[in-house]
């Protein structure tokens, strides 16, 4: 389990609320899919500096449990933040690398796990850099998604049923 009293060695600068609505500049998803090993290795960095700033962030105040830290559960959610009074809310910890993917995939469970929880299921967003990572949280994202200010996204199989059309 990490050290909470230590310090982190990963600088984090926490962005609040900075939801964009402009979609209209984008009309493409770039993909650019990680190695599985990367996409490992980045989801689990993510995770350790997520908790490390939570675990900083909270101190006695609530009890901070990274469910995944010695191997993945299947849970829709890496964190749960149980406060004094039993309250608990659920963090789904997303990571990448790139500064320009302001994307990530999200699971029908977590989806749906995100709905029921509502204010209580945050996405913790961390943009890994060399020597810092910048984690932004985004809270409710039915309600997020139902003002506008989430987007989702269809991304088509490899392997369509096609059918040609004459006009």
């Amino acid at each position: 389990m990490p050290n909470p009293t230590k310090s982190c060695s990963t600088p984090v600068t926490l962005a609040h609320n900075s939801v964009s609505t402009d979609f209209s500049i984008r009309n493409q998803l770039h993909t650019g899919a990680l190695w599985a090993a990367q996409a490992q290795e980045s989801g689990k960095k993510g995770e350790e500096i997520a908790y490390r700033y939570f675990v900083a962030k909270y101190g006695k105040k609530a009890l901070v449990k990274w469910v995944n830290e010695h191997s993945e559960t299947g849970l829709p959610y890496d964190l749960i933040i149980e406060n004094r009074g039993g309250n608990k809310e659920y963090v789904e910890v997303k990571a990448t690398v790139s500064t320009g993917k302001d994307y990530f995939n999200l699971s029908v469970k977590e989806w749906e796990f995100a709905n029921e929880k509502g204010e209580s299921y945050v996405i913790a967003h961390v943009l890994l850099g060399n020597s810092n990572a910048i984690l932004t949280q985004q809270r409710n994202l039915v309600k997020l998604r139902q003002d506008g200010h989430l987007r989702l996204l269809i991304l088509m199989p490899s392997q369509r049923n096609e059918v040609n059309v004459a006009f």
